[in-house]
């Protein structure tokens, strides 16, 4: 069976998920820090800094979409309870 289709045709449940993200980095926005922190992870590849940032902004973007579309999915709701996040691409070579 394709993980897909095993994903989406498994139970429902509403326990809280973990989603981790490649990107240009998150900044620690209240959205992902209160009344929590919700950024249980950063590694950052391109510079090795251990403090969470996005200096591009698109990273932070699309996690907050991602929380957002886990939030309201019909097909799969669930809430996001942890963020990791592996800054993986510059901020100017971003998409």
């Amino acid at each position: 069976m394709f993980l897909k289709q095993r994903f989406f045709t498994a139970e429902k449940t509403s326990a809280p998920i973990s989603i981790a993200f490649l990107d240009t980095g998150i900044s620690p926005v209240a959205d992902f820090t209160h009344p929590q922190n919700r950024i249980i992870a950063f590694l950052d590849l391109v510079n090795g800094r251990t403090d969470p940032y996005d200096d591009n902004g698109h990273g932070t973007h699309v996690a907050e979409r991602k929380i957002i579309v886990f939030a309201s999915s019909s097909a799969f709701p669930v809430p996001c309870k942890n963020l990791l996040l592996i800054r993986s691409v510059h901020g100017s070579r971003a998409p």
